[in-house]
């Protein structure tokens, strides 16, 4: 009885949430990979809001039910049926309600065939892609890495015409995406091959404390041109890479370097 009360609360939540999409017709960029997703959703979030109408998924809403309701705006009412109740009626609402321009979501997959059946409604335009390790998270319900590798690659085939596909360049397999990938594919990374490429990494001290740590700081490196890049509140090459992921994302949408860097030195990560 369980999943089947489930199975009818997930059908209901993807028929408003395609609706909403039919209704006001926003620009998805879809994040996937089984490292980062939440983190570098925020980034471009973050490097974009300054200069777009745009809102992103809450927290690491990315399964079933987590995108319809990213889309939806709204909370998990988790064991709550009366919050249920409430969240399917404002489901409805949203239809007449103001919507951004841009949706920055992310997109997960516990077993095979998830991210395909939710790509083949979310028809995203931009795919960012942030790469699968050796001994990912989640393989419970997979035969191998591979096998994973193969479910996050699924998001791509489903991208509206016109769209770009974001890709990790230092991922092992990011070669085999380029490989299939008949449109218009940026890469981001520390390779000297990257597109949107980081250099002179090092940690950022505190202004007000020039012997404490405070965050990272990098230069980006695109098309002859090199912007500095500090992110504060945060150390590793994880924020960095979702950094540039978002860097990426902000040119292909006319935002400069600059103006996207400075955005980013104002994000909490």
């Amino acid at each position: 009885m369980k999943n089947f009360l489930r199975a009818c609360v997930v059908s209901v939540l993807t028929w408003e949430a395609r609706l909403v999409l039919l209704r006001h017709k926003p620009k998805v960029i879809a994040v996937t990979g089984s490292v980062g997703k939440t983190t570098t959703k925020d980034a471009i979030y973050a490097a974009l809001k300054p200069h777009v109408s745009v809102e992103r998924s809450k927290k690491s809403f990315n399964s079933d039910i987590g995108v319809p309701l990213a889309i939806l705006g709204l909370d998990n009412p988790w064991s709550n049926p009366l919050a249920w109740v409430y969240a399917l009626v404002m489901g409805i609402v949203r239809l007449v309600d103001a919507y951004p321009e841009w949706l920055v979501l992310e997109v997960g997959a516990d077993r095979p065939g998830d991210i395909r059946n939710t790509a083949r409604w979310l028809k995203p335009l931009h795919v960012v892609y942030t790469g699968v390790p050796q001994i990912p998270a989640h393989i419970e319900y997979f035969s191998s890495a591979d096998e994973v590798f193969k479910e996050k690659r699924s998001l791509a085939e489903y991208q509206r015409s016109g769209g770009k596909l974001f890709v990790n360049a230092d991922d092992m397999r990011a070669h085999l995406l380029k490989a299939d990938y008949r449109g218009t594919f940026i890469s981001f990374g520390f390779s000297d091959d990257a597109d949107f490429r980081a250099s002179h990494e090092e940690v950022a001290m505190s202004p007000a404390d020039t012997k404490k740590p405070a965050g990272i700081r990098f230069r980006l490196e695109h098309d002859g041109s090199s912007v500095p890049v500090v992110i504060y509140g945060t150390l590793g090459r994880p924020r960095s890479m979702a950094c540039l992921a978002a860097l990426a994302v902000a040119d292909t949408l006319g935002i400069d370097a600059v103006s996207a860097s400075a955005a980013l030195a104002q994000w909490e990560p």
